[in-house]
């Protein structure tokens, strides 16, 4: 699931510990299996692991996760919608601030470290 995942996970910019990254998921992604079938859902840990998958690209350095600090779902997600993250990243924490054409998503902390 990780390197499924992580197909759908693009870096747009980065600098100096800060990055926005897009994720898009299709209906054909594995995660919605089963959440639901006739209203698919994006489960929030194949968010967290988008935004872990994000960071990693960014850092580039493979990162274990520790801790989820928190995670805030404000709206569900569904297939073929683009999700951008406002992300911040330094040694043990990853920050995420996810949002669907505007509106507020989801709010994800992470404590990490090197894997």
């Amino acid at each position: 699931m990780k390197q499924e995942i992580e197909r759908h996970v693009r870096v747009n910019s980065a600098a100096a510990g800060s990055f926005t990254a897009e994720f898009l998921f299709p209906a054909s992604f594995s995660g919605f299996d089963g959440h639901f079938p006739d209203q698919p859902v994006l489960p929030g840990i194949c968010l967290i692991q988008a935004v872990l998958a994000a960071a990693e690209k960014t850092l580039d350095r493979k990162l274990e996760l520790v801790e989820i600090v928190l995670a805030k779902f404000f709206s569900i997600s569904r297939p073929d919608e683009t999700l951008t993250a406002v992300c911040k990243a330094d040694k043990d924490m990853v920050r995420a601030k996810i949002s669907r054409g505007g509106d507020r998503a989801a709010e994800i902390r992470l404590r990490v470290r090197d894997a």
